[in-house]
């Protein structure tokens, strides 16, 4: 058995209908008209750890990178079937050692 009220189930009644509450519990709260709760909106700001900042600069980065040589990709991978590919080992390590130090 259940009741059934007019407009209950109405989303657009029920919203509006908190919105309005919402919008004068933070009127009277801070004793605040709605121009002032516009101005209040305008001045808001975001503060970003020092990770995101560097994730942003990272994918900034990564936007500007020219993209990928084919033909230096084939031959190197030419070079290396053939057995012609020279590794360095010490510069491997140099170059991994460089990209050590950049991790945080």
């Amino acid at each position: 058995m259940g009741i059934e009220i007019n407009g209950a189930n109405n989303p657009r009644v029920n919203d509006s209908a908190n919105v309005d509450r919402k919008n004068e519990q933070a009127k009277t709260a801070s004793g605040k008209t709605d121009e002032n709760l516009k101005n209040s909106v305008a001045s808001d700001s975001i503060n970003l750890n020092p990770s995101s900042v560097i994730i942003n600069e990272l994918e900034n980065s990564i936007g500007k990178t020219a993209e990928i040589d084919q033909k230096r990709v084939d031959a190197i991978k030419t070079a290396i079937a053939s057995g012609d590919y020279n590794i360095n080992p010490e510069k491997i390590a140099q170059k991994l050692s460089s990209l050590e130090a950049l991790l945080p």
